[in-house]
């Protein structure tokens, strides 16, 4: 039995969760991250860990019995083609989770409403190197210190 990582995150990232989830489960084989087909070991995994990994990565795995998802969504998974059909798959529940999501979107909701977007993309450097801004107003554009 060997369990694998499938992600689609930066190698430094990916090469954190390895040790993270070695102490975890510290009598599990663990492969990854995104071991390929045919890798030494493949035909032993059973429980693959997704972090939006590209479709088409489960098919690798001959002895699949259940995929993790390590986010809340599970869209891409289930629509991924070399998915069994008998193997369950879960998605990840977490309160902490939620409660992120929802002040991620408050914040953009915000930002649009601000105008955040508009008024970011109008400053503009410094006003003849003298260390004043220049700023987009109704009239034009206009040197603020």
């Amino acid at each position: 039995m060997a369990i694998a990582l499938l992600c689609r995150v930066e190698r430094n990232e990916a090469d954190l969760w390895l040790p993270l989830l070695k102490e975890a489960m510290p009598h599990e084989r663990l492969l990854g991250p995104n071991p390929a087909d045919g890798a030494e070991g493949v035909t032993e995994v059973d429980v693959v860990v997704v972090a939006g990994a590209p479709p088409g990565l489960l098919g690798a795995f001959p002895n699949l019995a259940f995929v993790q998802s390590a986010w809340a969504g599970v869209d891409a998974l289930l629509a991924d083609p070399t998915l069994p059909d008998r193997v369950p798959v879960a998605r990840l529940i977490d309160p902490e989770l939620g409660r992120n999501m929802s002040e991620a979107v408050l914040t953009h909701v915000l930002a649009l409403h601000r105008r955040a977007p508009s008024t970011n993309s109008s400053r503009r450097p410094p006003c003849g190197g003298l260390g004043l801004s220049l700023w987009r107003t109704s009239g034009g554009w206009a040197c603020l210190d």
